[in-house]
């Protein structure tokens, strides 16, 4: 399979450009004959099978394709083509080149802010440091994640670095199970306690960042309330990260933990 994908791909390199100036030219002129218009069916179908062909080797030694200006993974009608990877069609996402101007290495670590980070960053932060997970759903999960916060105003960076450290990068292995969609350790108040659970992925992400929203606000949410304990807690008593130290968890460390993993997450 993988050297019919690089036999498609050469052949599609050769004579993309060639054939695609003869029928432009042409078709100026008004002139094509069958042996040209024979070629020009097989190149089109060759085109939309091509993705079909290609298969996902998609690892960690990928991971420093970063953000930035697009780079398609398919070949064009211009004949640009991306080395990198060879994507399945099913799991196909767009990764970039970040210019130099554009990488922000400073996260705040205000909660009631903007995060900076977008879903693709997120997604591979934490697709690194699980690649059990596929990164298609990585990528679901943080895009959840950006969207929910942005309605609470919540910086969604910060809120993405607290599921990574809760959950141990969703390998969970404390009280909380994966199958309770819990990702911030809502109610799970001991290591004998599972703590809450949520009927969706959706719900749970949505209750951690009510949550956050609770701590860091005295405003109204702007959703639909989903968080059970959203009534205990002491509103607008928190302000950065290390606010949540004993107030989140007992952990002394616990806000540290946080910042370092935003400052991991800028990083990569």
């Amino acid at each position: 399979m993988l050297l019919t994908c690089i036999c498609v791909k050469q052949y599609l390199m050769i004579t993309n450009r060639v054939l695609l100036h003869q029928i432009f030219v042409l078709i100026m002129k008004r002139k094509i004959n069958k042996s040209l218009l024979r070629k020009t069916i097989c190149l089109v179908v060759l085109f939309i099978a091509y993705p079909f062909l290609q298969i996902n080797i998609y690892s960690s030694e990928n991971h420093k394709i970063k953000r930035g200006k697009p780079k398609a993974n398919f070949i064009s009608v211009f004949g640009e083509y991306n080395r990198d990877l060879l994507v399945n069609p099913f799991t196909y996402n767009h990764y970039y080149e970040l210019p130099a101007k554009e990488k922000n290495n400073t996260p705040t670590i205000k909660i009631y802010s903007q995060g900076l980070l977008d879903e693709l960053q997120l997604a591979k932060f934490l697709n690194t440091y699980n690649p059990k997970i596929t990164f298609l759903e990585a990528k679901h999960l943080a895009a959840n994640y950006i969207k929910h916060c942005k309605v609470e105003g919540i910086n969604h960076d910060i809120a993405f670095a607290q599921m990574c450290l809760e959950t141990a990068y969703l390998k969970y292995g404390g009280s909380v199970s994966s199958h309770q969609n819990n990702f911030c350790g809502l109610g799970a108040v001991n290591n004998r306690c599972e703590g809450d659970s949520f009927k969706t992925k959706e719900i749970g992400i949505i209750a951690h960042i009510q949550h956050l929203k609770a701590y860091v606000s005295k405003d109204d949410l702007n959703s639909i309330l989903v968080d059970g304990r959203f009534k205990y807690v002491q509103r607008g008593s928190v302000d950065t990260v290390h606010d949540l130290t004993g107030k989140w968890a007992t952990d002394p460390k616990y806000g540290e933990k946080i910042e370092k993993l935003l400052h991991r997450m800028y990083s990569i």
